[in-house]
């Protein structure tokens, strides 16, 4: 794997896309492993809100922010680039 040093990286998740970030998926390790280099990953909590999800589902390394889209239009305005599915 490439060397992200000098790179931030955060992964924004809401409705269904917080699926992929729970405990126990078939892809937790390399999760794992990019957390492990900065790669900063954040579930909305409007979607577990709304979806009766626990942040208990969730590997310690998932961080929450308030509203997934809102996180987006800030980074953006900060300078970020979005890479959407």
């Amino acid at each position: 794997m490439g060397d992200l040093e000098g790179v931030e990286v955060e992964v924004v998740t809401h409705a269904g896309g917080v699926e992929g970030l729970r405990t126990g998926t078939s892809h937790t390790a390399l999760l794992e492993e990019f957390a492990e280099r900065g790669v900063r990953f954040v579930v909305c909590e409007n979607t577990l809100r709304s979806r009766s999800i626990s942040h208990g589902d969730f590997p310690g390394y998932i961080g929450t922010v308030p509203s997934a889209i809102v996180e987006l239009i800030v980074r953006q305005a900060e300078g970020w680039c979005y890479l959407g599915p």
